[in-house]
């Protein structure tokens, strides 16, 4: 710890400033909302993972800008660490996807280049994959479809079905 800078506990409000870890661990830099550091970014802050092993585990680095989440080991500021990220008030992923007393129903990734959505919401049980351009894949307990804007093929355990039974195989 640097001589003179008071041990800091809790979780503190910033900003990714540098997501591009040399080491490749997830690791970030932040700027706090608080003075901490000055106008000054944190070194590197380690990431709080629930789960990690050699050669496995989580690998999700927020983009630069995104809202984080920083407490510090033993109180330490020179040892930052990211525990998680929040949404400004205005933003959600599921924002039109759901009643808020749904919401907690839909599990969610979503990056630039797509979304893995899993909808456990009643009656629907859906588990979709699309990408940011359209493509798209979506399966429940019953059947999977296989769309790409242009064309589908949708299978069940007795058929297949192009573009909406323009082709038909049983």
């Amino acid at each position: 710890m640097i001589e003179g800078r008071k041990r800091v506990y809790g979780k503190f409000r910033g900003k990714v400033a540098d997501n591009a870890d040399p080491k490749l661990k997830g690791r970030i830099r932040v700027k706090l909302t608080t003075s901490i550091y000055g106008d000054e970014m944190s070194g590197w802050a380690e990431p709080s993972l629930p789960y990690c092993a050699p050669d496995a585990g989580f690998f999700f680095v927020p983009p630069v800008d995104a809202n984080v989440w920083v407490e510090f080991e033993e109180g330490d500021p020179d040892k930052p660490i990211w525990t998680g990220c929040f949404w400004n008030p205005d933003e959600s992923p599921v924002n039109g996807l759901a009643s808020a007393q749904e919401a907690h129903k839909i599990k969610m990734i979503k990056t630039e280049s797509g979304t893995i959505k899993i909808d456990d919401r009643e009656g629907q049980d859906i588990i979709t994959i699309e990408t940011a351009s359209g493509l798209k894949i979506v399966m429940n307990s019953e059947w999977i479809e296989l769309s790409n804007n242009a064309a589908k093929i949708k299978m069940t355990s007795s058929s297949v079905s192009v573009n909406d039974g323009a082709l038909e195989v049983t």
